[in-house]
């Protein structure tokens, strides 16, 4: 898959997403989300959440998403989607190299340095064995915000 990393925040920190899920922009360039890269998205969302309608708007999605199970959506995202190292720890490298195939090339620097300092800085507190996910919430909040303040609230 060549766009792992977009589809991995897009699910975890869906709520930065302006658009339907099937047309994601950010700062008003199209993404390169691959069809089965939103699936894998739609089977964590499904997992985590069955109560939500995956086809829904973006909008009504985000707000239906329970606050205590984005972390959990994270986990999901990092482990199906190979985004994590042998030891079950999120992989910066990983997720640069999939964050350089999906963004417009207008903000793939400052998206490459916000999600870089977000595993560098919370990524090490991720606990692969955490069942209840809230080890990941530092990492999932800290990439939410950064995606939502380079693609949303700079557009």
């Amino acid at each position: 898959m060549n766009s792992l990393a977009v589809s991995f925040i897009l699910g975890v920190f869906c709520v930065s997403l302006s658009t339907s899920m099937k047309d994601p922009t950010c700062r008003g360039q199209k993404m390169e989300v691959a069809e089965p890269d939103m699936q894998v998205w739609k089977d964590c969302l499904k997992e985590i959440a069955p109560e939500i309608n995956t086809e829904d708007d973006q909008a009504k999605i985000e707000k239906k998403i329970p606050k205590e199970k984005m972390a959990c959506l994270g986990k999901c995202f990092m482990m199906k989607e190979g985004l994590v190292d042998d030891k079950g720890m999120p992989s910066k490298d990983m997720m640069m190299t999939k964050i350089n195939a999906t963004m417009p090339m207008e903000v793939m620097e400052e998206m490459d340095s916000a999600m870089g300092k977000c595993v560098d800085e919370t990524g090490k507190g991720v606990d692969p064995n955490d069942p209840t996910c809230m080890t990941y919430q530092p990492l999932t909040q800290c990439m939410m915000v950064a995606f939502m303040e380079i693609c949303k609230l700079k557009d």
